[in-house]
């Protein structure tokens, strides 16, 4: 896992920190922020006090994708160049938690339209489905890798007989579907029996911070690959209460 830190310098240039919490060390790169796309950060810590309009558009368009927070909130610019690695992760730890609450409480307080409109997408477009509960699992457990395997119709002609194969949905910010691999196909096979109705907490492996679960909605399994900064008794609860009501 190696998660971005991206902190707004006072010339308008970026610093990108990446974090390695394996290795428990980083690298920084430095440049404007023409050098960079949405994809490069988890968090971003900016100064009000140093903005110009390309900044507040880029805020406006990657604002839903990951947080944003005033860098004065946990120490000055100057001070997090210097700071080691435990402290950096300390910040980004305080950032997606913050972030990650924020989220979790709007989407505790309109779960009922939001099991209401994946229960009709399970219905009439499994793919479309998936690639919500994607975007769902992102929003919530602020991941900074997210991949879900499941099953689909694989095409065929139309007087064929309709065949299921794997599916993965992944990406950093935005969802892709593509055939799974052989590698990702034995991995759901392999973790057969951890599907049950609802969802199971396969593994949460705190020193790489990898999460597996298994979910299960009706007969079909998903499975969930994920690398997160920290998974908390709110974020399971939220996901096991939707879907524990897509299987109701």
């Amino acid at each position: 896992m190696i998660a971005n830190l991206a902190l707004q310098k006072t010339d308008l240039s970026i610093l990108n920190i990446q974090l390695n919490p394996v290795q428990k060390n980083f690298e920084t790169k430095t440049a404007s922020l023409d050098n960079f796309s949405e994809d490069n950060f988890d968090a971003l810590l900016i100064s009000n006090e140093n903005m110009d309009e390309q900044m507040i558009n880029f805020l406006n368009n990657n604002k839903n994708r990951y947080p944003v927070d005033q860098v004065t909130t946990y120490s000055s610019a100057l001070d997090i160049e210097n700071l080691d690695f435990n402290s950096l992760w300390s910040i980004l730890d305080k950032v997606s938690t913050r972030w990650s609450l924020r989220n979790n409480l709007e989407s505790l307080d309109n779960l009922f339209a939001i099991e209401k409109n994946l229960r009709q997408l399970w219905l009439k477009d499994r793919h479309a489905f998936c690639t919500e509960l994607w975007q769902f699992i992102k929003y919530n457990l602020h991941a900074t890798s997210l991949k879900l395997i499941f099953q689909g119709l694989k095409e065929t002609a139309e007087d064929a007989k309709p065949e299921l194969q794997f599916l993965t949905v992944q990406g950093s910010k935005l969802p892709e579907i593509q055939n799974s691999s052989n590698i990702e196909a034995e991995i759901i096979k392999k973790h057969k029996k951890s599907f049950a109705p609802g969802l199971n907490v396969i593994e949460f492996n705190t020193q790489n911070n990898r999460l597996v679960l298994a979910i299960q909605i009706q007969n079909s399994p998903i499975l969930v690959m994920a690398e997160i900064i920290k998974f908390s008794p709110l974020q399971k609860t939220l996901l096991s209460s939707l879907i524990n009501g897509l299987n109701s």
